[in-house]
């Protein structure tokens, strides 16, 4: 991610072919052009936790001038026709790559539904 920051790395475990631990303790390093990275010894992976599919593209600002033409109010903007959002990215308004983000975040989210009659 940035040269310099001279982080402790390990090796790949064949067995797994995920990394294997060399953090103990969490450390939090400034990026140059900025934001931060979080080392962190165990975690593999981040998740979005009581976001619904339906509420998760209210946290893409991008998307908001092109929302309220989707046919449906509760349009995840993914396979629904009559998308303002999709449309939008067709047409250049919304770049490819922040919706090809949002995708990617979409699959992840648990359906809110679902937790509420499994929780």
């Amino acid at each position: 991610m940035q040269p310099g920051l001279e982080l402790a790395v390990g090796n790949v475990s064949a067995r797994t072919g995920k990394g294997m631990h060399t953090t103990s303790h969490f450390e939090i390093h400034r990026l140059a052009r900025g934001g931060y990275l979080g080392d962190t010894p165990g975690v593999r992976e981040f998740g979005i936790w009581g976001v619904s599919k339906e509420k998760l593209a209210g946290f893409f600002r991008d998307f908001a001038p092109f929302r309220a033409g989707c046919r449906f109010a509760t349009c995840t903007h993914s396979h629904e026709p009559d998308c303002a959002v999709k449309d939008a990215v067709e047409g250049g308004d919304v770049s490819r790559e922040r919706y090809e983000s949002y995708r990617r975040i979409l699959e992840t989210v648990s359906d809110e539904r679902s937790m509420k009659r499994s929780g």
